[in-house]
């Protein structure tokens, strides 16, 4: 309150008579929680005043003069809040209500339309330190007044100071990883505390399919990776971060372009044409393709679902494994806004030695010799050639870096978090880089008791310039011609053309031509959104639907210009093209929770739908009379080529269910079991059936180890199951038909052709997995040890199989052939020191 305002309820007191309800203190509690019940029967105001205070332990200040003696009470009310009841009688008469501390102030009522109650409650200060177990302070712990949104967190001591409510009973310290402790603090200015380990809480919850789980209750084969890990090597792809994390999963770049996608493989590949792609499920949101513009620095964890116990509730979309991405959300506290940034220098790793100007001359003048003839080159001669380095003049040291600015905080009932982060990664070959702006924004809102509401939305916008690395199998690009191109061949001819590299049929020009000319940029802006309602029907019975939408736009232009290439189109090549692809799906699931004695009860089922739509439209041209436009007038092209367009679109309906049983806390069951629809097989093999069944049992809370106090965990696992792949393109299973343009009197006419015929018994790709697992945990997890055998067996393969020429086609999709995949995976992970200083070494290890 202001300093005025105190100075007028002061002035009051000793002018206003006051009616005493009770001369003892009143509750230190909020007026709107205080429960009454009690009837007034023509009672006069004053009377009603003196009855409430009673029942409440308040005092009633007032002046006399603005109380009608004339007007009476007469209502009944049962079990309703002070404030509700002081509403009631505001509205009854020209009166307001001010509650400040243990005295209700009254006035005349200043607005006639409307009720007027007021709470007003001194504020104290109160500081302390908070600590771990062995006495150094905790950064960071949430600190609330119990059943308000009043909080703060410590800093980077562990030292907290906060504003409280003096009729505050109650703190609550909440840190991840330790024991959420409540304290009473009734009339105490200085709280301290240390926080113990929660051991169950350190054990961690890891994401499986459409919920969590401790990692104590996995029954299948889960790997993590936490945001420290992600964080610790500067990439632009978040695939990138999973290389060397997890035992069985494989992660190698597709090249070294920056913001090249990477090929992530988990335990093996498993289909010859039907892609080995994992499935990427990000916040909930399942996507197929997932490149580098989605930004690393928001990732909160990622998990890797590996075998059929923790993968076929994906189903059909499961058998590559699944990895599950959860991004950062805000928690409730101070709002903190952190920045996180790094810049560095990228070089090529190592030069081949190669022969410089003298030492070629020397070379080509032994192998004349050798051959019966004179020297090539003479000493003067040798001494004016060139001597290019066409490493130095191709590659460069290029920079990199990545700024983040990201806000967090809320209250108990919302939350939020939000970045904005910007990415620039040049290339080391010269034109070549990657650039990334994005911008995250994830929101918790408890609406009631009952609901809640989850939103998550991601923007990013990228820029992609590749260079010619990869042509003819390398041969004639740039890494391949700065290696074979002879140094003392001129950077331009005395025309000053680019020199031509002679070694390929094509005739390229040299590396510097192409790395400082040809253009190829792929502009890419990805939206991915979505929203969940979650609604608690009872206790252990919840139920909660999503919607998500994803987005994707490229843009892609090329010009190679003229005289790059001095054989074949050697004047000049464009094109241009666009595409987009969106993805809807619609989740609705409805979980149940249930403990009863020793026996634990989880079971889901739900019902899911996604569509997926994809339109591209492309043109090029070959033939320019100059290099000004570039890309951007194809109409001025000698040889305009028909534009090209594009669409596909598949639907999947799914079905699943999931039911989780424990006894004792030593036994662990799990069944789970999917039934998809795909449009992309046909009528009578659109729906598959995926179930599996996994079985866990934790030795380590056995009577016969309690003497074995070294080890902290011990758990056997097992599990079998089926899953499933789809991953070819839509109406695969129909005959299709191809434009064509022969030729009929004087022009070129438009048909078409039957390009593709009907394969209706076209199925299901299956994938059936066995995995037998151990964790072992040792001095109270200190260090733990994981492994795995695995035998992965795929039948009914999706296969682009050749036709002979005879039968008209040159190709089909079929099911053919089997294919096996196994072997064994280790873990190690050694806590060597947990202190404020801390060092962890991991070690994995695939057969």
């Amino acid at each position: 309150m202001s300093k005025y305002a105190i100075f007028g309820i002061l002035i009051q007191c000793i002018l206003y008579s006051l009616t005493l309800a009770n001369p003892s203190k009143a509750q230190r509690v909020s007026i709107e929680d205080i429960r009454i019940s009690i009837g007034f029967e023509n009672t006069s105001l004053q009377k009603a005043f003196q009855n409430i205070g009673r029942l409440t332990d308040f005092d009633f200040a007032y002046n006399k003069s603005i109380i009608n003696p004339e007007t009476k009470l007469n209502m009944q009310v049962s079990d309703v809040s002070l404030a509700d009841l002081l509403r009631n009688i505001s509205r009854e008469t020209n009166l307001g209500f001010k509650r400040v501390d243990d005295i209700i102030y009254i006035n005349r009522r200043a607005n006639p339309q409307a009720a007027e109650v007021e709470e007003l409650i001194k504020q104290r200060d109160i500081t302390g330190k908070v600590t771990d177990d062995s006495g150094e302070g905790l950064p960071g712990v949430n600190i609330l007044v119990k059943g308000t949104t009043i909080g703060t967190i410590t800093d980077s001591d562990g030292n907290y100071k906060l504003s409280i409510p003096d009729n505050a009973r109650t703190l609550v310290f909440t840190y991840v990883g330790y024991i959420t402790e409540e304290i009473e603090i009734a009339g105490r200015s200085v709280v301290n505390l240390s926080l113990s380990p929660d051991i169950e809480t350190l054990q961690e919850i890891v994401v499986v399919g459409y919920g969590t789980v401790k990692k104590s209750d996995l029954t299948g084969s889960v790997s993590s990776v936490s945001s420290e890990e992600i964080t610790q090597v500067p990439v632009t792809s978040v695939a990138s971060t999973l290389q060397g994390r997890a035992a069985g999963v494989s992660v190698n770049q597709a090249s070294g372009q920056p913001g090249q996608g990477v090929i992530i493989r988990i335990r093996g590949n498993n289909s010859i044409s039907g892609g080995n792609n994992p499935l990427y499920v990000i916040d909930g949101f399942p996507v197929d393709d997932f490149g580098s513009d989605i930004n690393p620095e928001d990732i909160e964890s990622i998990e890797i679902l590996k075998d059929a116990s923790a993968t076929a509730i994906y189903g059909s979309r499961g058998a590559n494994g699944v990895v599950m991405i959860t991004t950062k959300r805000g928690s409730a506290g101070q709002i903190n806004v952190d920045y996180h940034g790094f810049y560095g220098i990228q070089g090529l790793r190592r030069k081949i030695e190669l022969l410089d100007r003298d030492m070629y001359a020397e070379m080509v003048n032994e192998i004349a010799v050798n051959e019966g003839g004179s020297p090539v080159y003479g000493p003067d001669e040798i001494a004016n050639l060139p001597d290019n380095d066409w490493h130095d003049l191709v590659y460069r040291d290029a920079g990199m870096q990545s700024h983040q600015v990201a806000v967090s905080g809320g209250n108990e009932s919302t939350r939020f978090y939000s970045s904005l982060n910007f990415m620039d990664q040049e290339g080391i070959i010269r034109n070549s880089g990657f650039e990334r702006f994005s911008f995250r924004m994830n929101g918790d809102q408890k609406i009631n008791e009952k609901l809640d509401l989850k939103t998550s939305l991601t923007i990013s916008r990228s820029v992609f310039n590749q260079t010619f690395d990869d042509f003819a199998d390398g041969f004639g690009a740039i890494p391949f011609t700065t290696i074979v191109m002879p140094p003392i061949s001129p950077i331009r001819d005395a025309n000053g053309d680019y020199t031509v590299f002679s070694g390929v049929p094509w005739g390229g020009t040299n590396p510097v031509g192409f790395a400082e000319n040809d253009k190829f940029r792929r502009l890419t802006t990805r939206v991915l959104g979505n929203f969940e309602l979650r609604y608690k029907i009872t206790e252990g019975l919840s139920f909660r639907t999503n919607a998500g939408l994803s987005s994707i736009n490229n843009t892609t232009d090329t010009y190679r210009p003229i005289g790059i290439i001095s054989l074949g189109p050697s004047d000049g090549q464009a094109s241009k093209s666009f595409n987009k692809s969106v993805s809807f799906i619609n989740e609705n699931i409805l979980s149940y929770d249930r403990n009863i004695n020793n026996h634990s009860f989880g079971a889901l089922i739900g019902f899911t739908y996604q569509e997926d739509n994809f339109d591209g439209l492309s043109g090029s041209g070959t033939g320019f009379v100059t290099d000004a436009f570039e890309n951007n007038l194809l109409q001025s092209a000698n040889i305009v080529e028909r534009p090209s367009t594009s669409q596909s679109e598949f639907k999947l309906i799914s079905y699943l269910g999931r039911v989780n049983y424990t006894f004792n806390q030593k036994y662990l069951f799990t069944f789970t079991g999917r039934y998809d629809g795909s449009s992309k097989f046909g009528r009578d093999n659109k729906y598959a059936f995926f179930p599996s069944a996994a079985f866990a049992w934790r030795i380590s809370d056995e009577p016969f180890l309690s003497g074995f106090e070294k080890i902290s965990n011990l758990k056997l696992r097992t599990s079998i199951g089926k899953s499933g792949n789809q991953a070819i393109g839509p109406f695969q299973t129909l005959a299709r038909l191809s434009t064509n343009g022969p030729i009929f009197g004087d022009g070129e006419n438009v048909g078409f052709v039957l390009s593709a015929f009907e394969n209706s018994d076209l199925k299901w790709e299956t994938t059936t997995t066995t995995d037998v697992g151990i964790d072992l945990g040792l001095f109270n997890d200190r260090v733990t040890f994981t492994a795995d055998y695995y035998v992965k067996r795929t039948k009914d393969l999706l296969f682009n199989a050749i036709l002979p020429t005879s039968s008209g086609f040159t190709s089909s999709v079929r099911n053919v052939g089997e294919m096996e995949n196994k072997g064994f995976e280790f873990e190690i992970t050694t806590n060597n020191f947990t202190g404020n200083f801390k060092w962890t070494s991991s070690l994995n290890m695939t057969f």
